[in-house]
């Protein structure tokens, strides 16, 4: 079975965003265990087969498969493995164990 963990950028503008994001993941996420729920801005140090960001630039040091989730900031950015929505992604990984 495959671990699913979530990483996600740091929160330095409002304090109170870290607890609304946190519980945010948990509540749509709940299968994923909180111990592997990791804030953080520097995507290299997450050991992990795939990263699915909206920011094209967090996989330069990512070693594993980046997916790029769509946003209106990278729409007009050409990479390989873009997902357009959550569907999108389940899809993906659906694809890959069949």
């Amino acid at each position: 079975m495959a671990r699913i963990a979530i990483d996600t950028d740091e929160v330095i503008v409002d304090f109170n965003s870290f607890d609304d994001k946190f519980y945010w993941l948990q509540s749509h996420f709940p299968a994923i265990q909180k111990e592997n729920i990791v804030f953080c801005g520097n995507k290299s140090i997450i050991h992990a087969d795939y990263l699915i960001d909206d920011n094209v630039g967090h996989f330069n040091n990512f070693s594993g498969t980046g997916l790029l989730f769509t946003a209106h900031h990278n729409k007009k950015i050409n990479f390989p493995n873009r997902v357009e929505n959550w569907k999108a992604v389940k899809d993906f990984f659906q694809q890959l164990s069949e």
